[in-house]
């Protein structure tokens, strides 16, 4: 009877060992998903940054509403047909 209960107590850990196997596969297979996506998202974000970057540096240069309300109202005039010199 005592070999019995080992040969069921041997099965019983072989079922367990079997199982935990399983599952960390799954965790490997979930791992390796994440560590993928996050270099992705890395790279994105990267290249996020820089074009973000050259859209700074492009607002960086002439921007017409800067203009003072009178300059505005010049132009405004300039582009009806008024042409106003100095």
């Amino acid at each position: 009877m005592a070999e019995n209960d080992l040969y069921s107590e041997f099965e019983d850990i072989t079922n367990k060992l079997s199982d935990l196997s399983s599952q960390l596969s799954t965790l490997k297979e979930q791992l390796s998903k994440s560590l993928e996506e996050n270099e992705e998202l890395k790279i994105e974000n990267k290249n996020l940054r820089k074009h973000l970057e050259k859209v700074d540096d492009g607002q960086k240069g002439f921007d017409p509403n800067d203009l003072p309300s009178s300059r505005l109202n010049l132009e405004k005039l300039y582009e009806k047909g008024f042409h106003v010199c100095q």
